[in-house]
C-alpha cells in the first residue's frame, strides 16, 4: 500500500509536468494576444471628465510597463496573501475546526511514516534547513555578482530577511506547541513553519531570477514547476516527520509567498528596463 501510494504520487507529478509542457505554447500565445488587446484598449482610452484620475488609472494599468498593470497585480496578490495569512492565524488561535482538521490530515499520513520514507523525507527536509538556505543564498549571490547582475542581489536578501522576521514574529505571537512524537529534531514554536516559509521565499525567488531572462517558455515552465515540486515536498516532509501541522505549512507558504512577491517587485523596480523599441533595435544590429 505504501509503495503504491508513493508510485501514484510520483506518477501524478510527472503527468502534470508533461501536461504543463504541452499547454505552455497555448498559454503563451493566448497571453500574447491578450496583452496586445489590453495595450490597444489602453492606448485608445481617453482622459474623460477627470483627467487626473484617468491618468492615474492609465499609469497603473499600462500592460507593457512594469510600473503599470504588472506592479498593480503583484501588489494586489501580495496584499491578498497577507489577508489570507491574517485569517489563518486567527483560525489557528480561535477555531477548533482547524485543530481537528490538522489532526485528521496528520493521521492520513500515518502509513507513510515507515523507515524508508522517513529516511527520504529527512533528506528532503534538509533542503529547507538553515545550512542549505544560507549556502543557496551565498552561491546565488556569488553567481549573480560574477555575471554582473547586481539588481537581483539586494531583493534576494530582503526576501530572506523579511520572511525570517515575519515567521519568527508569527511563532512568538501564536506560540503553538508542536505535535507530539516528532520524527525529526525541531525547536521553537510550530506556527508558521520556518522550513515552508524560507523554502517558498528563497527557492521561489531563485527560480524567478534564473527563469526571468530565459527566452524559451518551456525552460521557464520547467524551472518553475520543478521549484514548486521541491517546495511542496519540503512542506510535505514537515508533516510526514510530524514536526508540523498542515496549517503550519500553509501559513509558512503564505508568509514566504508574500515576501517572494515583495522580492520580485523590488527586483523589477531595480532592474534597468529598456525603453520601447530598444529591444527591436538591438535585434536589428545583431
Amino acid at each position: 500500500m505504501l509503495l503504491l501510494s508513493v508510485a501514484l504520487a510520483a506518477a501524478l507529478i510527472v503527468a502534470l509536468f508533461v501536461i504543463g509542457l504541452r499547454l505552455v505554447p497555448r498559454f503563451v500565445a493566448r497571453a500574447g494576444r491578450l496583452s496586445a488587446r489590453l495595450d490597444a484598449a489602453h492606448g485608445a482610452a481617453g482622459t474623460g471628465a477627470q483627467p487626473a484620475l484617468c491618468r492615474l488609472v492609465r499609469a497603473r494599468t499600462a500592460p507593457t510597463r512594469f510600473r503599470g498593470l504588472p506592479l498593480t497585480l503583484l501588489t494586489a496578490a501580495a496584499l491578498y496573501l497577507a489577508a489570507l495569512m491574517l485569517g489563518l492565524t486567527e483560525d489557528v488561535l480561535e477555531a477548533d475546526k482547524v485543530v481537528t482538521l490538522d489532526r485528521i490530515i496528520s493521521a492520513l499520513f500515518d502509513p507513510w511514516r515507515a523507515a524508508p520514507v522517513i529516511t527520504v523525507f529527512r533528506w528532503i527536509t534538509a533542503f529547507g534547513a538553515s545550512p542549505a538556505i544560507v549556502a543557496s543564498m551565498i552561491i546565488a549571490t556569488g553567481f549573480l555578482f560574477a555575471e554582473g547582475r547586481r539588481a537581483p542581489i539586494l531583493p534576494l536578501w530582503i526576501t530572506l530577511a523579511g520572511a525570517e522576521i515575519t515567521m519568527s514574529l508569527g511563532k512568538l505571537i501564536v506560540a503553538r506547541p508542536r505535535p507530539g512524537a516528532m520524527l525529526d529534531s525541531a525547536t521553537f514554536w510550530s506556527f508558521p513553519s520556518g522550513h515552508a516559509t524560507v523554502a517558498m521565499a528563497v527557492y521561489g525567488y531563485l527560480a524567478y531570477a534564473i527563469a526571468r531572462d530565459l527566452p524559451n517558455p518551456h525552460a521557464r515552465f520547467a524551472i518553475a514547476y520543478c521549484t514548486a515540486v521541491m517546495i511542496g515536498l519540503i512542506g510535505l516532509s514537515r508533516v510526514i516527520l510530524n514536526v508540523h501541522y498542515a496549517s503550519d505549512i500553509v501559513g509558512g507558504f503564505l508568509v514566504g509567498g508574500f515576501w517572494l512577491l515583495i522580492g520580485v517587485i523590488a527586483a523589477e523596480l531595480l532592474r534597468p528596463h529598456k525603453r520601447p523599441g530598444q529591444a527591436a533595435e538591438e535585434r536589428e544590429r545583431r
